[in-house]
């Protein structure tokens, strides 16, 4: 019977062994555990932070598009109505060619001249006529062949970083 109680006292002194094993593998797990959840709070907060930036550059990237279609109608506009040399609100066949030269010269978009003299010749000549062919330039829905001016993405940042508009 000694034998037996003294295996019995080794199984249990081994057992309590594995037993302190496990439980102190028990409290690493726990504190592996605590450290995933700090992690995946973070990674949570990151990507919500990440949205809500991805959102403000949208938003951002929008104004830009807008205050380079503004700045280009504007230089178009200049252009037009400097043309007009003999002052009769009209883009006539002795303008025409100068008209054409001038916006070819605008850097920021090019031009597809051949379509647009075809636009021109349909009109009746007038500013409100050549700023509806001008329209083109902002109409995202026009066919790709049918684009009188394609815009450069070059021209885009020199438009908004001019220096003249920073402080």
């Amino acid at each position: 019977m000694k034998g037996e109680a003294k295996k019995l006292e080794s199984a249990n002194k081994k057992l309590a062994k594995k037993n302190k094993k496990l439980k102190k593998g028990v409290e690493r797990l726990k504190k592996l555990k605590e450290s995933f959840d700090v992690i995946t709070d973070q990674q949570g907060q990151s990507t919500e932070m990440l949205e809500k930036q991805l959102e403000e550059f949208k938003k951002i990237q929008e104004k830009i598009e807008a205050n380079v279609e503004t700045k280009v109608i504007q230089n178009l506009i200049s252009v037009i109505t400097t043309t007009d040399k003999d002052g009769d609100y009209e883009v006539d066949e002795n303008e025409i060619s100068q008209l054409v030269d001038r916006l070819n010269a605008i850097e920021g978009f090019t031009l597809n001249e051949k379509l647009f003299r075809q636009k021109w010749k349909k009109t009746d000549h007038s500013f409100g006529a050549v700023l509806e062919i001008v329209q083109n330039l902002m109409d995202a829905n026009v066919p790709e062949k049918e684009n009188i001016f394609k815009m450069s993405m070059k021209m885009s940042q020199r438009l908004i970083f001019k220096k003249e508009d920073s402080p």
